[in-house]
């Protein structure tokens, strides 16, 4: 219990006890990295980057791969 200038009323006369559920979960997340080099300058030339969820069936995560391979070559070449 208490009163103060930044407080306002404080706590209540009946506190009990609290208790918290957590629950945690796996979400399975992919990463597509596509690295190009410059075999002569020996320098990254162009780095694309997708990340998506994870289906457990295979043909929806080979669509997702294609979806996100036209995505990273829609910025290629890279604008200088």
């Amino acid at each position: 219990m208490g009163y103060g200038p930044r407080w306002g009323y404080g706590w209540g006369a009946n506190m009990g006890s609290s208790m918290s559920t957590t629950t945690s979960s796996t979400i399975p997340v992919g990463e597509l990295v596509v690295d190009l080099y410059d075999p002569e300058q020996k320098q990254l030339v162009f780095r694309g980057l997708a990340t998506d969820t994870l289906s457990t069936k295979a043909e929806k995560n080979t669509k997702k791969i294609q979806k996100s391979v036209e995505k990273i070559f829609k910025k290629y070449p890279p604008k200088s």
